[in-house]
């Protein structure tokens, strides 16, 4: 069985595909067609008058399931709306540490106009960090390495794949491959990314959406460094190419020596990766994860 990720299945699937009712439907766990998790995403992309209502309502709902509340605070953090800001910031009581650190990064994602200059940020602070296995192989045809490459190309067509994955891992239950870009490779390509910044290869994460699905969770964009024999990498989130990653690379004639390290964001894995590039092949050396863990939020005192 493969853990549900509804922020990748809603980036790439297509509101579009349901009919409102539908969604509305799937929301409150009522629709075969559509799972509570993804609806909450594909709502925020549907525009109809009690949108927000829908999404608090689940948000402010105990007897919903922790993972859709959880997907229902980020939809009405995307929506940067002043009322779906007040009933995030009424989530930060939540007994959930999960739902708590959602709200947090949620508040954190809105537009400026949902919080005033003024007022300090509301995602928690993380006090600690707790360690989460990786398992990292070699992929295999087996591992619906087609199915992800044809998908991706929908996704990214401007970015070409090579045909086969290189790299399988697994982090917090959630499957990954890893591609590399086609003609990325050999001198050229070290001397290209000397000049100027290029894709060199993209994660993709895998989602239980009816069937099985693949979408771009992550991109590695690598240009020219500091010094003449460094090179500067960016991990890139896969739909908003927003940085969520950064890191180093030092040449050793046709070798990149690299260091890579996730961003330090609310409840999302801290990856730490050292790896060689040569010639255009990666090599994962070590890779380490670990997940922020948020301080608790005291309930605000309620005027009397």
């Amino acid at each position: 069985m493969v853990t549900a990720d509804p922020s990748l299945a809603a980036d790439y699937v297509r509101a579009s595909q349901f009919t409102l009712e539908e969604l509305r439907s799937g929301l409150r766990g009522r629709s075969a067609k559509v799972a509570p998790a993804l609806a909450a995403g594909l709502l925020a992309m549907r525009e109809y008058p009690e949108r927000l209502a829908d999404l608090c309502g689940v948000l402010a709902d105990p007897a919903t399931p922790l993972q859709v509340r959880i997907a229902a605070a980020a939809a009405i953090g995307r929506l940067g709306d002043p009322a779906g800001t007040a009933a995030l910031r009424a989530a930060l009581s939540e007994p959930h540490p999960s739902l708590r650190a959602a709200v947090g990064k949620a508040l954190g994602e809105g537009p400026p106009a949902a919080r005033a200059p003024s007022e300090p940020s509301a995602a928690p602070a993380a006090t600690r960090t707790q360690s989460i296995p990786v398992t990292v192989r070699a992929a295999e045809p087996g591992d619906l390495v087609d199915l992800a490459r044809r998908q991706l190309a929908e996704a990214l067509p401007s970015v070409p794949l090579e045909p086969a994955a290189t790299h399988a891992f697994e982090c917090r239950g959630r499957k990954f491959l890893l591609f590399r870009v086609r003609g990325v490779a050999g001198s050229r390509a070290l001397a290209r990314v000397k000049q100027e910044r290029t894709i060199v290869a993209v994660v993709a994460g895998r989602y239980e959406y009816l069937a099985p699905g693949f979408a771009p969770r992550f991109l590695v964009e690598v240009g020219p460094g500091r010094g003449k024999n460094e090179l500067d990498i960016r991990l890139l989130h896969g739909r908003r190419r927003s940085v969520i990653g950064q890191g180093s690379g030092r040449i050793e004639r046709d070798t990149v020596r690299f260091h890579l390290r996730s961003l330090p964001l609310p409840a999302v894995p801290l990856m730490d990766i050292d790896g060689s590039w040569v010639r255009g092949d990666i090599v994962l050396e070590r890779v380490s994860s670990a997940t922020l863990q948020p301080a608790a939020v005291a309930p605000r005192p309620r005027p009397r």
